[in-house]
């Protein structure tokens, strides 16, 4: 096992180096994650269990299957778990933007009271979306690249 400053937490390793699955509550368990997970989502929410539901399940199964993917090569989140960072990111502004407007518009305020919840939840389920794109673009690149080794092997090995 080793520790990764930026995680907090040790990653484990078997002898070849190959990184194991952690849990969402590992993965999610950091100060900045937690923070920008749920102290921006939990603002706009009435209900505990419409929040575990709408929101907490979802990020778990989004930690659990980004692990600690980067998000980039190059840019910022290029970090080992910099894919976790930029969705919770992403999804705390989508959040934050959202309680910024009074939707929807020109109906009365009693209206918009019991909608909120509903505007709220499109907000972030779009910019989740986004997010599944991106990861989606990266997970097909990786599969090109290593379809492309896996046929070079195959081409120049010997039997």
């Amino acid at each position: 096992m080793r520790s990764n400053p930026i995680l907090f937490f040790s990653i484990e390793q078997d002898n070849e180096g190959w990184l194991y699955p952690e849990k969402a509550s590992q993965l999610l368990n950091t100060e900045l994650r937690q923070k920008i997970s749920w102290a921006t989502l939990a603002t706009g929410i009435n209900e505990r269990q419409m929040f575990e539901v709408l929101y907490q399940q979802p990020i778990e199964r989004y930690a659990e299957m980004v692990q600690l993917l980067p998000a980039s090569e190059s840019h910022h989140h290029s970090h080992i778990g910099g894919m976790l960072d930029h969705g919770l990111e992403v999804i705390a502004f989508s959040a934050k933007v959202r309680q910024s407007y009074i939707l929807p518009p020109n109906v009365a305020p009693e209206e918009q009271s019991k909608q909120r919840d509903a505007w709220t939840a499109a907000a972030i389920y779009l910019a989740w979306f986004m997010i599944l794109a991106k990861l989606w673009l990266i997970l097909k690149s990786l599969l090109k690249t290593a379809l492309v080794v896996c046929l070079e092997w195959t081409a120049t090995s010997t039997l």
